[in-house]
């Protein structure tokens, strides 16, 4: 099992390497409040003017005491380039100029996350009492496609009966169904006994740093590798950009070592390894589930 904070870090680990290509971070020696603007850090020999980030927070630096290690904020250096401002605990990892910011990251992953869908989805079941002379009934917001219906039929057997005769309405009046989907059952089913709605749905996005991957997403553990790759080829172009404006100095001397296009060509790996990874999580799917999904179905 994985967390949202654990896949940021292998997605930086994919991207820069453990040891190749390291950020300069310190770290700080106190804790700091979501409106300080000051704060001090352990070595601020590793800071220097400009864009820094602590936790997936980003600021802005505008001067920095070599002597006291006393860091000052320009006056809207909190929360920077749409990140939220909150407290810091001291102790907290500062990066100084982060070629990837874990916020760009976690937007990345939850980009990937909604792409991989419909080629990779999750799946979910939502049960209810049959009633006597009721044919409609609501179903979840997030039903995309019905796998299959089914009913607990009367016994100690405890089986499952497959239902054949249903039509699923993903339009539904939401006056009657707030969710605006609804399906209606032509079987003959004992009333009072539960009816079963497995159903195909978009993955949810990760929100937390504790949020498992399956649990949150819905999608099997072995989906995880095709996120990662999705993330991968999405954040490796951004290296491409600054190439644009060869103003800076170490621009212009790292492109005599890395070619113009390398970028571009790493995002074209792991978009392959991307583009594997989704078929084998297809395939899987497929020799799981099968080819019986459905918008709508009714047999006459």
């Amino acid at each position: 099992m994985s967390t949202f904070a654990e896949l940021v870090n292998e997605v930086l680990i994919n991207l820069m390497g453990d040891s190749l290509d390291q950020n300069e971070q310190t770290f700080l020696t106190g804790p700091i409040d979501a409106d300080e603007l000051t704060f001090s850090v352990d070595e601020p020999a590793m800071i220097s003017q400009g864009l820094i980030e602590i936790n997936d927070e980003l600021m802005w630096v505008k001067t920095v005491d070599k002597n006291s290690g006393l860091v000052t904020l320009s006056t809207l250096g909190r929360g920077y380039l749409s990140t939220t401002a909150v407290s810091h605990i001291a102790g907290s990892m500062v990066t100084n100029k982060p070629r990837y910011s874990r916020a760009r990251v976690k937007q990345t992953v939850n980009t990937a996350i909604r792409g991989v869908y419909p080629e990779i989805y999750a799946t979910a079941s939502t049960e209810f009492p049959y009633v006597a002379a009721r044919y409609a009934y609501e179903v979840p917001a997030d039903v995309d496609q019905i796998h299959s219906l089914s009913w607990s039929t009367i016994g100690p057997s405890r089986v499952w009966e497959p239902l054949n005769q249903w039509q699923y309405i993903p339009d539904s009046d939401t006056s009657v169904f707030p969710s605006g989907k609804s399906i209606y059952l032509w079987d003959g089913i004992v009333p009072g006994r539960s009816v079963r709605v497995t159903y195909l749905k978009a993955p949810t996005v990760l929100v937390n740093d504790a949020d498992d991957f399956s649990s949150v997403t819905g999608l099997s553990e072995t989906a995880r590798e095709a996120i990662l790759y999705g993330t991968c080829y999405r954040l490796v172009g951004f290296v491409e950009a600054p190439r644009l404006q060869m103003s800076a100095v170490e621009s212009t001397q790292r492109s005599v070592m890395v070619p113009a296009g390398s970028a571009t060509n790493t995002g074209k790996f792991f978009y392959s390894l991307y583009l594997e990874a989704v078929a084998r999580e297809r395939q899987r799917l497929l020799r799981l589930n099968g080819n019986s999904t459905h918008r709508t179905r009714r047999l006459l």
